[in-house]
């Protein structure tokens, strides 16, 4: 199977235009990006993909569930992108000052979908004062 690319975004989502081109992102990179665009999706916002997302019920506010929110990621993840294998870790890093949480994960990735996987660590920031 063939490396999968996409438009390559920042944090908020915006496209990253250098030089007048859209830049591509390929790899784990854009694995982290679908994942970062996963967990940062409320479940049934996105316009033409009502499928993609987690519910934030678990995970964000007052009522957040670290055992919940953490089945949440893990089920999200590997349900909607498929080179996911399993999610091995998820910890969350909560400053209470900026109200920023930050998820931590550790995926089994197979970028080929041919049964080798690798570990791959990444990060995901969000506001959690929501």
């Amino acid at each position: 199977m063939a490396d999968l690319c996409d438009f390559e975004a920042n944090e908020n989502g915006d496209l990253i235009i250098t030089g007048g081109h859209i830049q591509m992102v390929s790899g784990y990179d854009e694995v982290a990006q679908n994942v970062r665009t996963i967990i940062g999706t409320e479940l049934g916002t996105a316009y033409l993909a009502e499928e993609l997302g987690i519910s934030f019920e678990n995970l964000m506010g007052k009522d957040f569930n670290e055992h919940f929110a953490q089945q949440d990621i893990i089920d999200a993840v590997t349900d909607q992108e498929q080179r996911v294998t399993s999610v091995d870790e998820v910890t969350f890093n909560l400053d209470p000052e900026t109200r920023k949480l930050t998820v931590t994960l550790k995926l089994q990735v197979d970028l080929t979908q041919s049964g080798a996987t690798d570990e791959y660590e990444m990060e995901v920031n969000m506001d959690a004062g929501d």
